[in-house]
Parts: structure tokens; sequence; C-alpha cells
């Protein structure tokens, strides 16, 4: 093989490049991992205030037993990394669709979540803060 003078000059072309578009390509797969986790979290903290709400709507005895909920909640959000979730049961607001001269019972439960994100770089805050609120009309 002949050397040329155009070969030496690009010889080190490859390795400049890579240099470049390397910090590029890893940033982008890491914030692509971060948006997977954040997505994740968001979907297992609106099953978790589901699945406490399901717990409540059972009975109007399981409605009262805030402790039973809370163990659904957490049961539900074994999964998710980090800071632990908090758990509130506000008043329901189930004004809508009642019946004339009758009540509903409902029950609500809220999940909130902060999660923390693997990079903080200037648009992507350290802390995201995600909250879900499920109300569910009790059965029995």
């Amino acid at each position: 093989m002949f050397r040329t003078a155009d070969n030496q000059k690009t010889r080190g072309q490859s390795l400049v490049e890579l240099a470049v578009v390397m910090p590029i390509a890893v940033m982008i797969l890491v914030l692509s991992a971060d948006f997977g986790r954040a997505m994740t979290a968001y979907i297992q903290v609106g099953s978790a205030a589901r699945e406490g709400a399901a717990y409540g709507m059972q009975s109007s005895q399981a409605a009262q037993n805030t402790n039973g909920m809370t163990q659904a909640v957490l049961a539900e959000t074994s999964h998710i990394w980090g800071e632990p979730v908090a758990v509130s049961f506000p008043d329901c607001e189930d004004d809508q669709a009642r019946p004339a001269g009758g009540t509903y019972e409902c029950v609500a439960v809220t999940v909130s979540y902060n999660f923390r994100p693997f990079v903080t770089i200037w648009p992507i805050p350290d802390n995201v803060p995600m909250e879900r609120t499920v109300e569910m009309r009790v059965v029995n």
C-alpha cells in the first residue's frame, strides 16, 4: 500500500469525528433512559392511585380503612425507585350524576411522587413532582 499526501491528511479524521459525536450520542442515550424512567414512574403512580381507590370502593368499611388503602398503594409502587410515595385521602367531589334525594359515598386517593432524573442539565429540572388523584364510588 502506498501512502499518498491525501491519505495522510485524513488519517485522524475518523478519530476527531468520533470525539465530537460521542458525547452528544451518549447524552441522547442517557436522556432517553431518563424519559423512559419518568414515564414508567408516572404510569405506576396512576396505577397505584387506582389500586388504593379500588380497595376502598369495595364497601363502606373498606372506604374508612385508610391503612388498607395505603397498603394497596404501596404494594403497587414497589417497582418505583428512589423516594417513597406519599398517600393522602382528600374529600370526594362526586357531585355529578347524583340522583335526586340520594347520596353516593365515594373514596378518593392521591398518590404523590418526586422523580429525580439521572442527568440534570439546564432545561431538565432536578426534581419532577408527579401526582394522581382517583375517585371511585363505594359499591356496597
